[in-house]
């Protein structure tokens, strides 16, 4: 499935991350850690599962 867009959020639901999807790795460096969702999109689906940052920089898409 060919992924074209990408969006973190907080658990109060403030976008901090939307781009587009260029690789597979998107890089969380600048994130405190704790917990986050992370939404992917794709032609007409989306998928969406959390994910606790605790001290990677950066999180690999593995989710196929």
């Amino acid at each position: 499935m060919p992924y074209k867009k990408v969006k973190i959020t907080d658990l109060l639901g403030k976008v901090l991350l939307e781009e587009e999807f260029v690789s597979d790795e998107i890089n969380v460096e600048n994130f405190a850690n704790g917990i986050y969702f992370i939404k992917v999109f794709s032609e007409g689906k989306s998928f969406q599962t959390k994910f606790i940052k605790k001290s990677a920089t950066k999180i690999a898409a593995d989710w196929d």
